[in-house]
């Protein structure tokens, strides 16, 4: 068992640690001093990683300031780089994972932007080409629902090696389906692969292709 390794008083970013915190979902948590004069509790990997710096305030500063300097505050680029952002400091899947924002981009939205550049279309959402590593120059990129669905083809588990395409033991074919609004959506079966891989793909355009 890895003993847990104290690390009260130090500072991170805004945040000076105090005192061990709550664990949730078996993670180990520090309760923190903000600079500002406000506490809150943060998971250690957040600490460490650089991914939470303050208490929320830098973040507030950050908006403040971008309402003034690069002028894109209401923009869908500033959006998704918030959001990528949040889903690493409060997504428990991505916590899990260990998926992080590189420190080029945590704190910095025109370095990201100069980066990634302009998003091509609405249709287009940032996609991370290797879905186990971090969101970094190298290996984000904008890309449509269909690219992002096709980019996780390749390590998917189904017995098809395609996602939503599957063998169906007790009809001897295959089955293909896919997920829209929250919804399964069953596509048909086929004797053939090839034909239940394209009622997928054309799902796909079908139902994601307008997803932001």
């Amino acid at each position: 068992m890895t003993s847990l390794i104290d690390i009260t008083g130090q500072i991170f970013g805004r945040l000076t640690v105090l005192k061990k915190g709550p664990t949730r979902d078996r993670t180990t948590t520090w309760v923190c001093e903000c600079k500002c004069g406000n506490y809150t509790t943060v998971l250690k990997n957040n600490l460490t990683s650089g991914n939470t710096i303050s208490c929320g305030c830098y973040n507030a500063d950050v908006v403040k300031a971008a309402s003034t300097t690069h002028g894109m505050r209401h923009t869908q680029e500033y959006n998704a780089w918030a959001g990528m952002k949040n889903r690493c400091n409060n997504d428990p899947r991505y916590i899990k994972r260990k998926i992080n924002v590189c420190k080029k981009w945590i704190n910095n939205f025109q370095s990201f932007y100069d980066d990634i550049g302009p998003r091509p279309s609405a249709a287009h959402s940032i996609d991370r080409i290797n879905n186990d590593g971090n969101y970094e120059p190298d290996n984000c990129r904008w890309a449509t629902a269909t690219q992002q669905a096709q980019n996780r083809r390749k390590t998917s588990k189904t017995s098809s090696g395609i996602v939503g395409v599957y063998w169906n033991k007790k009809q001897s074919k295959w089955v293909a389906r896919i997920t829209a609004n929250k919804q399964v959506i069953y596509l048909g079966c086929f004797t053939v692969l090839s034909e239940a891989i394209t009622a997928r793909e054309k799902a796909e355009l079908k139902y994601w292709s307008k997803v932001c």
